[in-house]
Order: structure tokens, then C-alpha cells, then sequence
């Protein structure tokens, strides 16, 4: 499988915002720390919609016994794969 990691849009947005305004995610202030924790607070619920939308998807999807038919991962591997590297 070809590895084309991608970003989520809160990983997108934090990114923009970082070099956009580069103060807003200081972790080294009150505010940036609490904004970082935010944006992290709200990736953590994007990260599980993303790995419920795949369970939801494949939950009915069997493997053939020949072996030759579909296998897919759970979502949380699927998320891992396309966006966990992009931190």
C-alpha cells in the first residue's frame, strides 16, 4: 500500500495558524498553552469521528475463505496510517 500520509483539518489548521501567527501556539505561554490544548482536545474527537466513520464503513466487510477478497483494517489502524505522522 503506497504511503500518502495526509493531515487532518485541525492538523491543516495548526499548522496554517503556525506560521501564519507563530505566538498563538507558544507553548511557552498561558495562552498558547491553553489554545495547544484545545486544538489537541479537539483533534482527539476529529481522530475518533475519522475511526468511527471507517468501523461504521467496513464493519459488515468479510474476508473471502480463498483469501483473495477485500481485507481492510480497523479504523484505528486506517487512522494511524493516514494521519498519526502528522503531529
Amino acid at each position: 500500500m503506497e504511503n500518502n500520509i495526509k493531515k487532518t483539518a485541525i492538523q491543516e489548521m495548526m499548522n496554517e495558524l503556525n506560521e501564519l501567527h507563530p505566538n498563538l501556539l507558544n507553548v511557552q505561554t498561558k495562552g498558547g498553552r491553553e489554545f495547544v490544548q484545545t486544538c489537541h482536545k479537539y483533534l482527539s474527537i476529529e481522530k475518533q469521528n475519522i475511526i468511527d466513520a471507517v468501523n461504521n464503513t467496513i464493519k459488515n466487510i468479510k474476508l473471502d475463505e480463498d483469501k483473495t477478497g477485500f481485507i481492510s483494517q480497523n479504523g484505528e489502524g486506517y487512522f494511524n496510517q493516514i494521519y498519526k505522522d502528522n503531529k
